[in-house]
């Protein structure tokens, strides 16, 4: 009887947290950030690189934690912070949608974006942040549309999501730069409509500080071919030095994992065999893979 009434009085606090958040946001801190619908709309018309940050891009720029897979440092932490200053109309910038709203996200999903953003103030300080490297009239694209389903209260997002990101790369030659062990794509339809794909492995753990040999590595392979990138923070930086070079670079981060959690229809983060799964228990573990069409498609290593 106790943990419920407790349950309850949680769940009343955590609902008046987020109308009073929302409230604020709107008066003060709300931002610009196109649905994803039109993030991706934007990307297919503008055929524009995205860097994308969430809320580990956001805490190894004010230094508040590595990422497991990714160390913290102050050369990632000002080379990130260099991307969101960045003004090149061949880059999107994307955020968070839950930034300005936890509508129709999960209470997973919800409780963990309300207690990150009320720790230390930290929602307040990452808005300043925002409006202080990328001004207060930038529009954004929506992040979240590499992870459409395990923090939504539906599939009714995913479901719409996944057919509109396939088009960005159907019928086009793909070159896929992702960690050891990512394999995007592999034992799903994820880019059977692209017309080739090629891939180049960076390492699984700390590929920032291999960052200019897997750029190198990847122009030495380019022929025109659009770039597909699961490479964390790293592929948030290299998104904006290749938009540059007027080379389109898409930074999909989560996005084949996602896939595998929707069409099993997972109601939590699990572990997916043959893949190194970041956030489920268990899921960060190496595997060999006999894949013949995978190891065909490999075209470099970086250890």
């Amino acid at each position: 009887m106790k943990h419920s009434v407790k349950k309850i009085l949680i769940q009343i606090y955590e609902k008046f947290y987020e109308w009073r958040r929302m409230f604020v946001l709107r008066t003060r801190y709300r931002l610009r950030i196109m649905d994803y619908k039109k993030t991706i709309k934007y990307i297919k018309k503008n055929k524009c690189s995205i860097a994308r940050f969430g809320d580990g891009e956001f805490d190894l720029i004010h230094a508040k934690r590595d990422l497991g897979f990714q160390p913290l440092s102050n050369e990632i932490s000002a080379a990130l912070a260099d991307v969101l200053r960045n003004k090149d109309k061949r880059l999107l910038l994307c955020i968070p949608r839950c930034f300005n709203t936890i509508k129709d996200c999960n209470d997973h999903s919800g409780t963990f974006w309300i207690e990150w953003g009320r720790k230390d103030n930290h929602h307040k300080q990452i808005i300043n942040l925002i409006r202080a490297h990328s001004g207060k009239r930038y529009l954004f694209g929506d992040s979240q549309i590499t992870r459409p389903y395990i923090d939504w209260k539906t599939d009714k997002r995913a479901r719409k999501t996944f057919p509109l990101l396939k088009s960005l790369w159907a019928d086009k030659d793909i070159i896929i730069v992702e960690g050891d062990q990512t394999r995007l794509g592999v034992g799903n339809d994820l880019f059977d409509d692209a017309k080739s794909v090629k891939r180049i492995l960076g390492p699984a753990v700390g590929a920032f500080e291999k960052r200019e040999e897997i750029k190198q590595t990847i122009l030495n392979n380019y022929n025109g071919e659009l770039i597909i990138m699961a490479l964390g923070p790293t592929a948030t930086v290299l998104a904006a030095e290749f938009a540059a070079m007027d080379i389109q670079a898409l930074d999909i981060g989560n996005v084949d994992i996602e896939y595998e959690w929707f069409l099993r229809g997972a109601k939590e983060r699990i572990a997916i065999p043959g893949k190194f799964t970041n956030e489920a228990k268990d899921g960060r573990v190496y595997t060999d893979c006999k894949d013949e069409k995978y190891l065909s498609q490999i075209i470099a290593k970086i250890d």
